[in-house]
């Protein structure tokens, strides 16, 4: 979870701030975290872990590259029902 999502960010982060640079066009990343990485569960503390870590990483690239016209927020669903989730709600 967290580690694909750093090291693709870090890839883009060239292209967008040129992108705003060149063309002063503001740029966005937007994360797909979760509930699990901001409250505690009984269950699933890797997975939490990673996202909490995703969070973090979040607030401070927008702190980071704000001053480059890049947006980056990261949005944090809880469970979508799927037979997985049933399973852990029980």
């Amino acid at each position: 979870n967290f580690v694909s999502m750093f090291e693709l960010t870090k890839m883009c982060h060239p292209y967008l701030r040129q992108s705003y640079q060149d063309r002063k066009m503001t740029s966005s990343v937007v994360n797909i975290g979760s509930v699990a990485g901001v409250t505690c569960m009984k269950s699933g503390s890797p997975y939490a872990i990673t996202k909490a870590a995703m969070n973090q990483l979040t607030g401070n690239l927008a702190c980071e590259w704000g001053l480059h016209g890049i947006r980056i927020n990261c949005v944090a669903p809880w469970y979508i029902n799927t037979p997985l989730a049933k399973q852990v709600l029980k």
